[in-house]
């Protein structure tokens, strides 16, 4: 599959890959080198954005912390918008989607399409307070077979080499950033409460993920105007790693959809 996005000015569209809970810019890696690969030279240009910790943290309730990512990810893309015209595409995987949606809603920088990677949902994922525990006592108490195990438990299909960065990345994270992260995840934003504001398309995946779930994530679908609904099996959570081929090959047409038929709104935003 070669991807047909071409034009004669150069690049077609930018792409933003935003990343998941306790993960860092780096796990985008494979899915970039394939992508390129399936593109036409020069056609498309990445980047991925390692999130950072927000000051005040203790202050701070789930949906100022999403605003908070959100205002990293726009800052982003400002400062690469070298060229007004051309559009911009946002993936996002598991928080990192809710961070996308949220982007393109809020509608301060121009966004053509969204492609969301088994995504948290907007609204939140209320955790008991044992889960909460649990999640909270990996990054307080590092323990590489526990990063390994939790990992492993999470996935379907990750090779050694793939699931070497998502072990590395609970090492790398200030705990307090993973500790912001996990209640702007599983608190949500009110936004999510209700159907979603964004006008652009969205590619939404489902994997065999046990934790945000086809089922669950199919229903999140409905509150998008233009969706399409994509499924990748034998994969869990980390689909752009455990199937990096797939996704690629979903990005990228996904990608062509976007400039055949783009958002009419997407170059208004300042």
């Amino acid at each position: 599959m070669t991807c047909p996005v071409y034009r004669e000015d150069g690049v077609a569209i930018e792409i933003l890959l935003i990343h998941g809970y306790n993960d860092t810019a780096a796990i985008w890696n494979p899915l970039i080198q394939c992508a390129e690969e399936l593109a036409h030279p020069g056609s498309v240009r990445f980047h991925a954005i390692q999130l950072a910790k927000l000051p005040g943290a203790e202050s701070l309730g789930s949906a100022q912390i999403l605003e908070g990512f959100c205002e990293q990810v726009e800052q982003a893309i400002q400062l690469r918008r070298h060229e007004p015209g051309k559009p911009w595409m946002l993936v996002g995987h598991s928080m990192g989607g809710a961070i996308a949606e949220l982007v393109a809603a809020r509608g301060k920088v121009p966004v053509s399409a969204l492609l969301l990677l088994t995504p948290a949902p907007l609204a939140g994922v209320p955790l008991g307070a044992a889960v909460m525990a649990r999640f909270q006592a990996g990054y307080r108490q590092r323990n590489l077979e526990r990063a390994r195990a939790s990992r492993e438990a999470m996935a379907v299909n990750l090779s050694p080499q793939g699931i070497e960065p998502l072990v590395r990345a609970s090492f790398e994270l200030d705990p307090e950033l993973v500790h912001q992260q996990l209640l702007a995840w599983t608190g949500g934003h009110r936004l999510g409460a209700a159907p979603s504001t964004v006008s652009c398309g969205v590619c939404l995946v489902t994997t065999e993920d046990l934790f945000f779930k086809k089922d669950m994530l199919e229903g999140m679908a409905s509150r998008f105007e233009r969706v399409a609904v994509m499924h990748i099996p034998h994969a869990g959570h980390w689909v752009h790693v455990e199937q990096t081929r797939a996704v690629a090959e979903v990005l990228m047409d996904h990608v062509s959809k976007s400039i055949e038929a783009p958002n009419p709104g997407a170059d208004q935003a300042v």
